[in-house]
């Protein structure tokens, strides 16, 4: 083996390497974003929020007086808003 070889797949490795790095550490944070957010977040906020879809996407029954004002069903049904995150309060 000559030198200029390897020297040049040296190089190839390397930059392979990178190559396979960038996806890796936008997964790795991604991960880590993802279920940071969902430990700094308020339990009681995500039930008030899945509550808040429920009421708002699911829940759409022309019987109800309420029909057309989804911000009086949202009160109705899920009450006031908790703060989003776990050091906040009220």
């Amino acid at each position: 083996m000559s030198n200029n070889f390897r020297s040049g797949f040296m190089t190839a490795l390397g930059v392979m390497a990178a190559v396979a790095a960038v996806p890796a550490t936008i997964w790795v944070g991604y991960l880590l974003w993802g279920k940071g957010m969902d430990l700094l977040r308020s339990p009681a906020y995500d039930q008030w929020f899945k509550c808040w879809q429920e009421t708002v996407f699911d829940k759409n029954e022309p019987s109800d007086p309420l029909h057309l004002d989804r911000g009086a069903r949202v009160d109705r049904d899920c009450g006031e808003r908790p703060p989003r995150w776990r050091w906040q309060t009220r």
